[in-house]
């Protein structure tokens, strides 16, 4: 039986050692890289090769953030599943927008774990009822209507830009995105990042919220993005 090879990224040995120990006892599953910070994983990472990553959030010298970052850069057929306390919709929305596969709480129970482990080991994503309901309270804070003030500024991006931002309006990841648009996930960061910079935005979980309110301004077809008249 072919085992789901599974590298942990925590900082915190006491669960990292737990969590390595439950997963020992799963006949298909098994842990052949651990590390205590992003950092520590990129440098085991060049010579030893998991299927997934299961990385915390809040680590010291490189965060779950950065790291997720570095390894869709430089080993995009790794997948990621987060398994973390720190579950606010902000860095929610923000994983799954780096393109994580799935997002678990440390509170969950372990058969909930080893079954998103399974999932995603075998070409899917699993999101929890919990993320989900969060994702959700998080795209509601805030009206859409307060992104629509000035849809001229639209005509400030880049045609890169535009094409980034309409895919990000389908719940794209970043993954995703640089698949489609046959570019590094590291260039679909800076053309986020632009982005919001041009319209004034601040963070993912906006503009995840900007995107879903101007789609309907925006045409996309022969893989170019065009302006509806308005």
């Amino acid at each position: 039986m072919s085992k789901i090879k599974l590298a942990i990224a925590d900082d915190n040995k006491i669960f990292r050692e737990a969590t390595i120990k439950l997963i020992e006892t799963e006949r298909d599953l098994e842990v052949i890289l651990e590390a205590d910070n992003g950092k520590q994983l990129l440098e085991q990472l060049q010579t030893i090769t998991p299927d997934i990553i299961l990385m915390d959030i809040q680590m010291n010298v490189m965060d779950g953030f950065e790291a997720t970052k570095a390894v869709n850069e430089l080993y995009p057929t790794i997948k990621i599943i987060i398994l973390t306390l720190d579950d606010n919709g902000a860095n929610i929305i923000e994983m799954y927008r780096l393109g994580v596969q799935s997002l678990i709480g440390k509170e969950e129970h372990y058969n909930e774990l080893f079954f998103a482990i399974r999932t995603v080991g075998n070409g899917g994503c699993y999101m929890t009822t919990t993320c989900k309901e969060i994702i959700r309270s998080k795209l509601n804070e805030q009206p859409l209507k307060d992104f629509s003030k000035n849809f001229s500024t639209l005509k400030q991006l880049t045609a890169a830009e535009l094409k980034v931002l309409w895919y990000v309006s389908q719940f794209k990841t970043v993954r995703e995105i640089a698949e489609l648009l046959c570019i590094s996930p590291n260039t679909v960061n800076n053309h986020e990042g632009n982005i919001r910079h041009k319209l004034n935005i601040q963070g993912k979980s906006s503009l995840l919220q900007y995107a879903l309110n101007i789609k309907e301004k925006l045409i996309f077809g022969n893989r170019e993005v065009k302006f509806k008249k308005w």
